[in-house]
C-alpha cells in the first residue's frame, strides 16, 4: 500500500499532481495525506483570531480536497496544516507519516516556479528520504489508470541502477512498462599516432561504444523481466544528453520519466544533477526523481541484501568505455 504525501497551497497548479498521486494509491490499495503549510501573518500577538480563521479556512480547504479525490478516484485522504516554512513541514510530515512518495507540482504560491524547480522543490528533493513526483508546468497531468509506459534514464553509474527495483515495482503496480534509455556522446574523432597513422575510426570507435553498451544494457533489461516487468531499451548518440532524455521520452509516448539524481547536493551542476534539472525544465512528461538520500537509502539495503549469499543475483558489470560513454560533463 502506497502512502503519497501531496502539498497543495489553493492554487489549481499544485492541485494538478492530485491525479498522479491517486493513480498510484489505486493502484496499491493505498491511501493520500494533503498538506499545507500556513505561514505566520505579520501581526500582533495578541491578535489570535485572524490566525484561528487562516487555519481554518485552510483546513477547509484540504477537506473538500480530500472529499473530491474520495468521489473522483475512491481513494481516501486525510489532511494535515501546520505553520511553518513549506519545505520543511513538507519534509517533517514526510518523516512522521512514513510516506512512500511525495507527489508535487514545480509550480506554486510559495516559490515552487521560480528557477524552474524552485527552492522549495529543490530543497525537498535534495532532503527527501522517498522519490519525489515532480509535475512540470508543461507536463500534462496523469489521469487514472493512464500511467502505462514508463521512460527510465541510465548512465552506468551504481546509484542510476539503484532505482531498478523500485522502478518495477512501481510499474508492475501500474501494469506499466519500463524503457531504459541510454544516451551516447558521439565519438571525438579518429585517432592516430605520432606519424600521423590513424589507429582508430570514428566508426570503430562508435561500434565498440554501442557493443560495450549493450553488454551493460542487457543484464538490465533481463532483470526488469525477471521482476515482472515488460521492458525495452532505446539509444542515440546525442551530444545534449537531456534534451535527447526528453526526445526519447515523446518518441517512446511516455507517460512518467524516473531519474536519479545523484549530485552532491540534489540539484547540483554535476553529471546527472544537471541533467535532471534540464530534463524538467523542458519535458512534457511527469518526472519521478530520487534524490541523495533516497538513492543512498535504496544503495544501503541493495547492500544488505547482497550480504546474503542466498539474494545474489547476476551482477552488472560495467566495461570502462561504457562510463565514458554514458559520461557527459555538465553543460
Amino acid at each position: 500500500m502506497a502512502h503519497i504525501l501531496v502539498p497543495l497551497d489553493g492554487s489549481i497548479l499544485a492541485e494538478r499532481a492530485l491525479p498522479w498521486a491517486a493513480t498510484v494509491a489505486r493502484a496499491t490499495a493505498g491511501h493520500i495525506t494533503l498538506v499545507q503549510a500556513i505561514s505566520y501573518p505579520t501581526m500582533p500577538a495578541d491578535v489570535v483570531q485572524p490566525v484561528d480563521e487562516l487555519e481554518v479556512a485552510t483546513s477547509d480547504y484540504l477537506k473538500d480536497q480530500a472529499a473530491r479525490v474520495q468521489r473522483t478516484y475512491g481513494v481516501t485522504a486525510d489532511v494535515v496544516t501546520t505553520f511553518g516554512a513549506t519545505a520543511s513541514v513538507i519534509l517533517a510530515e514526510a518523516s512522521a507519516r512514513d510516506v512512500d512518495y511525495i507527489a508535487m507540482s514545480t509550480h506554486a504560491r510559495d516559490g515552487l516556479g521560480r528557477a524552474v524547480l524552485g527552492s522549495v522543490a529543490e530543497h525537498v528533493l535534495r532532503e527527501s528520504p522517498v522519490p519525489v513526483y515532480l509535475l512540470p508546468a508543461a507536463a500534462r497531468g496523469i489521469e487514472l489508470g493512464a500511467v502505462k509506459r514508463i521512460v527510465m534514464p541510465v548512465d552506468g553509474s551504481e546509484l542510476s541502477e539503484a532505482i531498478l527495483e523500485p522502478a518495477a515495482l512501481l510499474a508492475r503496480q501500474l501494469a506499466a512498462t519500463i524503457t531504459l534509455v541510454r544516451v551516447l556522446e558521439p565519438p571525438e574523432g579518429p585517432v592516430f599516432d605520432e606519424h600521423g597513422v590513424m589507429l582508430r575510426s570514428v566508426d570503430r570507435e562508435l561500434e565498440d561504444m554501442q557493443l560495450a553498451a549493450e553488454r551493460y544494457m542487457t543484464p538490465l533489461i533481463r532483470r526488469l523481466k525477471q521482476l515482472g516487468v515488460e521492458a525495452h531499451d532505446r539509444s542515440e548518440l546525442a551530444d545534449d544528453v537531456a534534451t535527447e532524455i526528453v526526445r526519447l521520452g515523446d518518441a517512446a509516448a511516455g507517460d512518467l520519466i524516473i531519474m536519479a539524481t545523484h549530485g552532491r547536493s540534489g540539484l547540483d551542476r554535476l553529471r546527472h544533477g544537471s541533467v535532471t534539472e534540464q530534463v524538467l525544465r523542458h519535458s512534457h512528461v511527469p518526472l519521478l526523481a530520487f534524490g541523495r538520500l533516497a538513492l543512498h537509502s535504496l544503495v544501503a539495503a541493495s547492500e544488505r541484501t547482497n550480504s546474503d549469499p542466498a539474494a545474489i543475483t547476476e551482477p552488472v558489470r560495467v566495461d570502462p568505455i561504457v562510463l565514458r560513454a554514458f559520461s557527459n560533463p555538465a553543460r
